[in-house]
């Protein structure tokens, strides 16, 4: 990551429940940050991107079942945390929520 470039990071996560339904763990998930498309285990994934605006999909397996989509302002040096959640009916839309992360600071002790 250079000084310039913001960060969206993705966590994935759902209910245990809904996560057994739906072999959630043992599946791929597919994101993709403005057509550029990525197939990566469940869990938590961060990308640099330029600073900017950016429209990310997010969905489980190779067809984006559950899929869900937000466009993001990242700004640079800034982390924007997206949190998807599938829903169990693979056709229903999945929900991204946005979290605009502070920048950290270092301190002396």
């Amino acid at each position: 990551m250079t000084a310039r470039s913001g960060t969206i990071e993705i966590v994935a996560h759902a209910a245990p429940w809904l996560s057994w339904l739906l072999f959630a763990r043992w599946r791929r998930m597919s994101i993709a940050i403005d057509g550029e498309l990525g197939r990566v285990r469940w869990g938590t994934h961060v990308f640099a991107v330029a600073p900017g605006e950016h429209v990310v999909f997010v969905g489980m397996g190779g067809t984006f079942a559950s899929k869900a989509e937000v466009t993001v302002q990242v700004a640079a040096n800034e982390t924007v945390r997206l949190r998807y959640t599938p829903r169990l009916n693979k056709h229903a839309r999945g929900s991204l929520e946005v979290e605009r992360l502070p920048a950290a600071r270092v301190m002396q002790r």
